[in-house]
This record gives C-alpha cells, sequence and structure tokens, in this order.
C-alpha cells in the first residue's frame, strides 16, 4: 500500500498537479558501438537519469530508432524496472542495425553525392500506473561524407611498352549507374599516342578492393583505336557489386570505422602486332568516419 501511494503521489507531480517533487534528469547520453556479426552493428546507449525524489519512478519501456538518409535501419529496447530514488541512474539500450539494409542506405549515399545523415532518435515510458509519461530522448543527429574516388583521378604519367611509349594525360571518375545489384565507377582515361603506329585498347582487367574485400572484379570491353600522333578517351566502367557492401560495413565497423580503398586497372593494348598490359591505375584511399563520435 505504501509502495501503491508513493507512486500515486509522484504521478500527480508529473502530471502538473503538485510542485512538491521534481522531474527526473536527462544528465547525458552516450552512444558507442558494441557487438558486430555478419547479421547486425550494435549500438550501446547510456543514459544516465538522476530522480530528485524521495521515490522511485517505475520504467515500463525505452525504444531507439536508427535512421539512414530517412530510412530506418534499426531500434533498440530496454526493459528496466525503476530509476532509484535521490540517485543517479544508468539506463543501457542495445539498439541493433540490420546489416541488410546497407545496400539500400549505400545507394542512397552515392546518389546524394556521397553525403549521409545518421539519426538516432528514442523515448523513455515512466509507467505511473493511473497514467504513462513518455519522455522523448534528445536527437543525435550526424552528417558525414566519403570521397570512395579520392586518388583514382590523376594527371600526366607515361608508360613504356617494349620500345613504343603510352602517355596518359589524366584520368577523371565518377559514378556511373547505381542500384541495389550493381554500382558503376566510370574513369575516362585521356591516352595520347606517340608514336608511328596505330595503339589498340581492346579490354581492362580491374579489381576494387575495400579493407581486403573484393567488393568487384572483371573485365570491360573497351576496343578503341588510336591513331598515330592523336589523343583519344578510353571510357572504362568498374562494377562494384551492390549486396557486398553488407560485408564492407562490418569491416568498416570493427576497424574503428577506417576502410582502406585499393583500386587497379590494367589495360591489353597492341601496337606493332605486339601485345601488351600495363597498370594504368592503382590506388589506395583511406575512409575515416565517425559515425557516433
Amino acid at each position: 500500500m505504501k509502495r501503491l501511494a508513493a507512486v500515486l503521489i509522484l504521478a500527480l507531480v508529473l502530471l502538473g498537479c503538485t510542485q512538491s517533487l521534481g522531474k527526473p534528469k536527462i544528465e547525458s547520453i552516450v552512444n558507442k558501438w558494441g557487438s558486430v556479426t555478419e547479421d547486425y552493428t550494435e549500438i550501446v546507449t547510456e543514459i544516465k537519469v538522476y530522480n530528485p525524489n524521495p521515490v522511485p519512478i517505475p520504467i515500463s519501456d525505452v525504444l531507439t530508432e536508427v535512421y539512414l538518409n530517412g530510412m530506418k535501419v534499426g531500434e533498440g529496447k530496454s526493459l528496466q524496472s525503476e530509476i532509484k530514488p535521490n540517485s543517479k541512474s544508468e539506463i543501457v539500450i542495445s539498439t541493433k542495425i540490420n546489416n541488410s539494409y546497407i545496400p539500400k542506405w549505400w545507394v542512397s549515399h552515392v546518389k546524394n553525392n556521397e553525403k549521409s545523415v545518421l539519426d538516432i532518435k528514442g523515448y523513455i515510458v515512466f509507467d505511473l500506473k493511473v497514467t504513462k509519461f513518455r519522455f522523448e530522448l534528445p536527437e543525435i543527429r550526424k552528417e558525414f561524407k566519403t570521397n570512395f574516388l579520392e586518388g583514382l583521378s590523376s594527371s600526366s604519367q607515361t608508360f613504356r611498352l617494349g620500345i613504343y611509349k603510352v602517355e596518359v594525360e589524366s584520368i577523371k571518375a565518377h559514378w556511373g549507374k547505381v542500384d541495389e545489384n550493381v554500382t558503376e565507377i566510370v574513369a575516362i582515361a585521356k591516352v595520347r599516342n606517340d608514336n608511328l603506329l596505330p595503339l589498340v585498347f581492346t579490354k581492362t582487367h580491374y579489381v576494387v578492393k575495400a579493407n581486403g574485400i573484393v567488393i568487384g572484379e572483371g573485365y570491360t570491353n573497351v576496343n578503341t583505336v588510336i591513331q598515330p600522333k592523336s589523343t583519344s578517351d578510353i571510357p572504362i566502367v568498374l562494377t562494384i557489386e551492390t549486396p557486398k557492401l553488407k560485408d564492407w560495413w562490418v569491416t568498416h565497423i570493427r576497424n574503428g570505422e577506417k576502410t582502406k580503398i585499393e583500386i587497379l586497372i590494367k589495360p591489353f593494348v597492341e601496337i606493332g602486332g605486339r601485345r601488351f598490359e600495363f597498370s594504368l591505375a592503382k590506388m589506395e584511399t583511406i575512409i575515416q568516419t565517425q559515425l557516433l563520435g
């Protein structure tokens, strides 16, 4: 009976019927990464609440939701009996991001010029028996940007193919088609043939790695002839398998939100009746984010 009376009194306070007791205060909210598996990525939220009242405050539910570019990718719950009287209490919430949503988020990320917004929202529900009081947690909003193609663009380079010379005046890269199946990188190489014979680009082999995981590999047919003493653009399409970005995400979080991007492009050419191959581009880029920082 005494406990029930205390709860009823506190309910009246939170409903504004009396000023004798104070409302609980959220003193701090800390988010950090927890467990990371192939299926989910955990965000651990630690909430410190101060109860200035001489009676405990029952908690019926805590809920958090995580959004990437407006898409809900996970939620978390935590059940706890009460906040202790006249003291600080800690509520720990486990929020699990469903890694299967990562490829879909990636599509929005690339289409938005590699920019994204992470939102974490939540609330606490105090169960006062006669009513429930919902306390909205401060929304956490984090904007972040990546540059996966940094380093792929380059200035003039000269390659020796036996007695012949190939000058790559520049390489410029941009995103092409992107959907939940494929993500295309379009690299345009401006190549000058200073030789006295035609230079024939037949095909290129490419490999794209993220933290050691091959997310794209294959051959692109080029079939471009550059006449002697002339310059031509060589378009090269590199295809990333978008579903593999789920595996990349796991390594990115486990590696302290750091990713090493490696891209290799090797064209096959013919000149003077001979066939050659060379490394047109071999780049490494580090991607660093601070989603919870």
